[in-house]
């Protein structure tokens, strides 16, 4: 098994999660697929990166050419802190709308 670092990851969604702290993923059978990622948004990109409504929109989490998260957010939260804005991103896996179903 192939091993990454944290430098590897790449997000994407409609948050510009830049700077990643902490990427933590859990899967267990029979239940769905939930990742978070905490890390800094850009000063200039945060204001609208929360204006917008987020729940639900997809969000995907890679390294290299691996994909290792692929749902939708389904809770963001922000904070200021000095000159930064620090951000931590819930997703779950799309199984989930199944359950809606």
């Amino acid at each position: 098994m192939q091993t990454y670092t944290q430098g590897d990851l790449k997000i994407r969604s409609a948050v510009p999660v830049t700077d990643i702290h902490q990427f933590y993923m859990k899967v267990d059978r029979n239940d769905h697929a939930v990742c978070r990622i905490e890390g800094t948004v850009p000063e200039n990109c945060a204001e609208d990166a929360v204006l917008q409504p987020l729940s639900g929109t997809p969000m995907m989490a890679g390294a290299g050419s691996r994909m290792l998260f692929a749902g939708r957010i389904r809770e963001v939260q922000m904070t200021h802190e000095g000159t930064s804005y620090h951000v931590t991103v819930t997703g779950v896996s799309m199984t989930e709308q199944l359950d809606l179903l």
